[in-house]
């Protein structure tokens, strides 16, 4: 299994690429920031985060293991459509 720290950019070993993709350049691991409106289940955010794992791994022919997924959940006064928050904040 590939032992990953958060904390430091990680490259992905060469022995874990197919072979289509073994000069990528510095097999460099892809990572995947996702902003959502607050207020979706835990359950939703596993889904999306495993539908995007996947299609990663099939479409880069990588290994699960070497795709990060964040999902950022952001209040919905600080989501602007048309220069207009999406909710107004709570009153105080």
């Amino acid at each position: 299994m590939l032992r990953l720290d958060p904390y430091r950019p990680v490259r992905v070993p060469t022995r874990l690429l197919s072979d289509k993709n073994k000069n990528i350049r510095g097999n460099a691991m892809p990572f995947v920031s996702i902003r959502i409106l607050e207020g979706h289940s835990q359950k939703r955010k596993n889904e999306i985060s495993r539908r995007v794992t996947e299609a990663i791994s099939e479409v880069a022919e990588l290994p699960k293991e070497a795709i990060w997924v964040v999902i950022e959940d952001v209040p919905g006064s600080d989501w602007f459509v048309g220069g207009k928050p999406v909710r107004e904040p709570k009153a105080s």
